[in-house]
């Protein structure tokens, strides 16, 4: 199955420390 099931830790964190 292509696609990650859960989104990347590190592009969550970039979104938060904005």
């Amino acid at each position: 199955e292509i696609g990650p099931s859960q989104p990347d830790i590190g592009l969550v964190t970039q979104l938060l420390k904005q």
